[in-house]
């Protein structure tokens, strides 16, 4: 029986019917929303109260008949010509042990473990002589150093900015550096600042939480000399260095929101622009778990932004980490300003993005990555090499996920806000179905989230 490619919202407040072929929610009343379930669940095949609905081009079927990303023929030439960012894999060693962090983890069998090894900077050239050949299309280009910890190597850091800056000659260049912050001095940031380098620094909340998670290896928490490093380049460069200084937080839900949060009542990290995620679970045997008292107050922090964003209760203050939370709903408020005429026969879900074009990752060897979020012991996941060039077989398996699931994707309302790439569905270097399809439902429910939150600022404004 057909059934209308919907999904079905109720607030306190109204019925909604989230309509994925033309990507408008519409509103609709109690007896149109109750013959929707209806039809839905399979009890009815369809009802006159809809008509109105489906004479105004709403409440048809998926149209899907095959899962194909829209690129894939275009793959040749966004990685030949096209590619934005080269990130170098500059040593796989680190001076701490992260307890989130895949490398740490001795027993990992699915990604690789700190080493001694680095990167040789005729490795290093290649890589850059790659990215020229790469990106002859791209305006501007730019560089990211990682690790390990990059900042064992800086010598070697330099010595690639400068030969970067000579082979792009006449286009704009820019690089990033991700540090864990213990090695960075005033004389090392007075360098990345005259060439233009943006440094992210990993900070995960105060003394108390930084340093449950983020430890040398002798186990002595980092925190404190993180703390004297910014500090001091605080004070030599006062706001200046808050135009080349992030913080990185990496959230674990099982730690109270209030406390993460009271380190923004210290003068460096009230100043400095932040963003965060939550630990990242995929290559490590420990899964993350939120606590009940967690999502409590993460809520109400969000309903407290959402009040202050709406100019609803004045002078209202909010967490600065719910800055971020204020530009994903600005984002997804104007994602669904977005009006399709029907999806078309031929199409994939949104997750993966072009393997190598947006983030391409070259480890110490030369090896090519999709990005530095995948495994670097994968099988699947190794798009070629500096000497050989991209695999392009691969590229486009990787790109075409959703092939191994047509069947659900092709019905499913989250299909274009599918946050599912080959990262998730990698098992063991091969490309897993049903390891993929283990992600689905959490996808599903970030996608009623987004439609309940963007329902909740539209009641908002109409109410207040």
């Amino acid at each position: 029986m057909e059934k209308p490619f919907v999904k079905l919202v109720r607030t306190p407040n109204g019925y909604y019917c989230y309509d994925v072929n033309t990507n408008r929610i519409i509103c609709v009343d109690k007896v149109q929303y109750e013959k929707l379930e209806e039809i839905l669940i399979g009890n009815i095949k369809w009802d006159e109260s809809l008509n109105t609905l489906k004479d105004s081009g709403y409440l048809c079927m998926s149209n899907i008949k095959k899962i194909e990303h829209p690129e894939t023929e275009n793959v040749e030439y966004y990685l030949e010509r096209h590619i934005n960012q080269l990130v170098l894999q500059l040593t796989q060693n680190c001076n701490l042990r992260c307890s989130y962090c895949a490398y740490s983890n001795e027993n990992n069998k699915t990604q690789r473990n700190h080493t001694s090894k680095k990167m040789d900077i005729e490795i290093a050239k290649k890589a850059i002589d790659f990215m020229v050949c790469h990106s002859c299309d791209s305006k501007n280009v730019a560089i990211g150093f990682y690790g390990g910890e990059p900042l064992l190597e800086f010598k070697l850091v330099k010595d690639i900015i400068e030969y970067a800056e000579k082979q792009f000659l006449g286009k704009p260049i820019s690089f990033t550096i991700t540090t864990n912050g213990t090695l960075l001095t005033n004389e090392i940031f007075e360098y990345l600042v005259q060439h233009n380098v943006s440094v992210v620094v990993s900070v995960d909340g105060p003394k108390k939480i930084h340093d449950k998670n983020r430890v040398y290896i002798s186990g002595q928490g980092s925190f404190e000399t993180v703390y004297r490093n910014l500090n001091s380049i605080y004070h030599e460069y006062g706001e200046k260095c808050c135009d080349h200084i992030s913080i990185n937080m990496v959230v674990d839900p099982q730690n109270n929101i209030d406390e993460i949060c009271s380190i923004f009542k210290e003068s460096i990290f009230s100043k400095l622009n932040v963003r965060y995620t939550v630990v990242d679970d995929v290559y490590i045997d420990e899964k993350t778990t939120f606590s009940e008292e967690y999502i409590k107050k993460y809520r109400y922090k969000y309903f407290m932004m959402l009040l202050n964003y709406l100019s609803i209760i004045d002078g209202l203050d909010y967490e600065k980490i719910f800055e971020n939370e204020k530009v994903r709903m600005e984002e997804d408020y104007n994602y669904f300003n977005k009006t399709y005429q029907g999806l078309p026969e031929v199409w994939s879900h949104s997750g993966p993005c072009i393997p190598g074009k947006r983030r391409l990752f070259v480890d110490i060897y030369g090896n090519l990555f999709p990005c530095e979020r995948v495994s670097e012991t994968s099988e699947i996941m190794n798009i070629g090499t500096l000497d050989k060039g991209f695999y392009y077989e691969k590229v486009k398996q990787i790109l075409n996920v959703g092939k191994l699931t047509e069947k659900e994707c092709s019905t499913c309302y989250a299909i274009n806000k599918c946050t599912i790439c080959a990262r998730l569905a990698d098992e063991c270097g091969v490309l897993s179905a049903e390891k993929k399809k283990k992600h689905c439902e959490l996808v599903k429910a970030n996608m009623e989230q987004m439609i309940r939150k963007v329902l909740l600022e539209k009641e908002l404004r109409k109410c207040y």
